[in-house]
């Protein structure tokens, strides 16, 4: 029997145990340093991140539908937002079905209910990690201990045990953008808001000079969903990665669209709004050391410009299960961890890179002489996210994994 901790309670901690625990070799346990609970409204899964989420959790569009609140979403158009082009179709996101949005909490509590209670540890903040050649021991602040032939970090952009991994690199850094987002009632815009704009199973954007609006109807079209993201320059950053919006904030924002002005209004008009500054790890030299390996946000952080983070999680954690389940000795954890690295890295730096392009392109309006210039610097930036194939990385890994422990 192995035995494996993952630090991380969240989406990717939580979707690699349900994938670890049907190993029979295998003995799973699960901390978290608080409740588990993931922060914020919902999260996009397209047709890559729902393919990894089938074999995470069967019938998964159907149970989240039907369970979670999730709502099929058609496309995203996004529209000109100001400027002598208002109100001008830009770009469709190509080849998004199919595609959910679902509540992130809602999502952490299918994900959970499929898990025995016993290996979930809530509120068990590590505090030590020390590898030796009898497995890696974990500590805990209140003191348990507990030693593990590995140890996975799936704790987040904040993470612990990337810091074991990669010791001063642990840090991630701003990406240029910040956001900030809530939930209201469509009753509040359906006057102010032409009903081409509100339409279910639609995503509509609206750029502007330096910023994006995006929002969706939610919640079977009782709800709208409304995210602005902008251009962050260096004296609106804050240690803590969030600064209230004053009222000199809003009145800029409040100026930047010339359409979707209820949407932006009602937004805006939230009492306690938050500015959150979008962090990424632009590089990361290793993904594992030894027998601790990180992934999701913990290994390859990005902006959410291409709605492809969670799908990089969970795409990790069915390379990481069957790399684990392809292995039948403590001793050969490093090779998988090390394949594992070797076959992920190339495309989720992909997605690091491309995400950031993609807002730079939707926040420079004024760089464009034409919409059809306009057009062009979007036009395949998606392609790579939808056209990848799962199976044939896993038959990729599986072969390298082979190779090593056969060398």
């Amino acid at each position: 029997m192995m035995r494996i901790a993952i630090i991380g309670g969240g989406l990717a901690g939580v979707s690699l145990a349900n994938l670890l625990i049907r190993n029979p070799r295998l003995e799973i346990e699960v901390y978290e340093s608080r409740e588990f609970s993931e922060r914020g409204a919902t999260v996009g899964l397209s047709r890559s991140a729902l393919t990894a989420l089938e074999r995470i959790l069967p019938a998964a569009v159907d149970t989240l539908v039907e369970k979670a609140g999730a709502v099929p979403t058609e496309s995203i158009r996004v529209m000109v937002g100001s400027g002598s082009n208002k109100g001008e179709f830009l770009f469709e996101i190509p080849n998004m079905k199919p595609r959910i949005s679902v509540p992130r909490a809602a999502l952490l509590k299918e994900l959970l209910a499929h898990l025995p209670e016993k290996i979930l540890h809530a509120n068990m903040k590590l505090t030590s990690i020390e590898q030796g050649i009898s497995g890696v021991a974990v500590t805990f602040e209140d003191g348990t201990t507990d030693r593990f032939d590995a140890v996975i970090g799936a704790d987040g952009i904040g993470s612990y045990v990337r810091g074991h991994v990669l010791p001063g690199q642990e840090h991630s850094s701003p990406a240029g953008f910040w956001d900030c987002w809530a939930v209201f009632s469509s009753e509040k815009v359906r006057d102010s808001v032409d009903e081409q704009y509100l339409r279910p199973g639609q995503q509509y954007a609206f750029t502007a000079d330096g910023a994006l609006l995006l929002y969706a109807l939610v919640a079977g079209g009782t709800m709208v969903q409304a995210l602005i993201s902008s251009v962050e320059h260096e004296e609106e950053r804050r240690e803590d990665r969030k600064r209230k919006l004053e009222d000199d904030d809003k009145e800029r924002l409040r100026r930047k669209w010339n359409v979707a002005n209820g949407i932006v209004e009602c937004l805006l008009s939230e009492p306690s709004l938050y500015a959150y500054s979008q962090h990424e790890h632009k590089s990361t030299a290793s993904y594992c050391r030894g027998n601790i390996c990180l992934i999701g946000d913990a290994a390859h952080a990005s902006t959410p410009w291409q709605g492809a983070g969670a799908g990089q999680a969970l795409e990790d954690c069915v390379i990481l299960a069957t790399l684990l389940g392809g292995i039948d000795d403590p001793k050969d954890v490093n090779k998988a961890f090390q394949v594992f690295e070797s076959v992920r890295t190339p495309r989720c730096k992909q997605v690091i890179q491309s995400s950031r392009e993609v807002g730079n392109i939707l926040c420079s309006q004024e760089n464009y002489e034409t919409l059809d210039d306009w057009r062009k610097a979007l036009q395949w930036k998606w392609d790579f996210l939808y056209e990848f194939d799962l199976e044939e990385q896993e038959r990729e890994a599986l072969q390298a994994l082979g190779r090593s422990i056969a060398a």
